[in-house]
């Protein structure tokens, strides 16, 4: 089915980031995970079949609240995956992979509090523990986590500290390129929301982009963030924060050196 598009449009440039998920062919895989970011971006979404995710609206109009389309918090955060065998064992030579890590709550049961339960247990140390994970339906990703007393990245920084200096430069180059409100809520305006609530549109033309005939970033209604808030596996609760304090560019850069020199100082 063709999609309308624009020149202005990006995301045939291909993805600019990968995202932390299982393969249908990696059910019986094991992959291990380091959290090494402790911010976790938060925002209300509405889902269409075929169509995908959409940041809701509210409190302005919403054409999916006005449809009476249900609307649901997602989160997202980083993480860093090794490379490893089918067991989760970490290879040789160390390598790894900076991914986005998009999940829901479910009705309350779901990933963000199965991750908040482990905060309660270890406090800050969860973030200086790797963790396996395995999914027993990658369709739906159901996720099990078990942490484990090790990490693979403090025993770098023990055994090989140069190595361990070049994983923190990388990251930070990494993740100052990625931007994850894309996938955890996508913006689009309320023109384009409407024609997908009425069937109009059925089918998202991009990848981690801004879909045709959305913005690039979010466009805030009016009395809204124009960020989501930002939460942590620390509460339940986001709190809102200034376009300028999630400014993307040397924002991210900095954040990013923030992130590494605290885990490093943790390590």
């Amino acid at each position: 089915m063709a999609t309308e598009t624009t020149f202005g449009d990006d995301s045939s440039l291909g993805s600019r980031f990968e995202r932390f998920k299982f393969a249908e062919d990696e059910q019986s895989k094991k992959k291990r995970i380091v959290f090494i970011d402790k911010v976790v971006l938060k925002d209300r979404v509405h889902y269409k079949d075929g169509y995908g995710y959409m940041r809701c609206l509210q409190p302005e109009n919403c054409p999916a609240c006005a449809a009476g389309m249900t609307s649901n918090e997602r989160f997202g955060t980083k993480v860093l995956e090794y490379y490893t065998n089918m067991d989760g064992d970490v290879s040789k030579p160390f390598g790894y992979t900076v991914k986005a890590f998009v999940f829901g709550n479910g009705k309350g049961n779901g990933t963000y509090s199965i991750l908040r339960s482990f905060y309660k247990s270890f406090g800050d140390k969860m973030y200086v523990r790797d963790f396996l994970v395995s999914c027993s339906n990658p369709k739906f990703q159901t996720l099990t986590f078990i942490p484990q007393d090790t990490c693979a990245l403090k025993d770098l920084k023990v055994a090989k500290p140069e190595a361990f200096e070049e994983v923190k430069a990388d990251y930070q180059k990494k993740v100052s390129e990625m931007d994850i409100l894309k996938v955890v809520a996508p913006a689009v305006t309320a023109d384009i929301m409407q024609k997908v609530v009425n069937g109009e549109i059925v089918r998202r033309s991009t990848k981690n982009a801004a879909p045709q005939g959305a913005s690039a970033a979010p466009v805030a209604a009016q009395g809204q963030p124009s960020v989501p808030p930002v939460s942590s596996f620390a509460g339940g609760g986001g709190t809102s924060v200034s376009a300028s304090a999630a400014s993307v560019g040397a924002g991210k850069v900095d954040e990013a050196r923030a992130v590494m020199e605290d885990i490093a100082g943790e390590l």
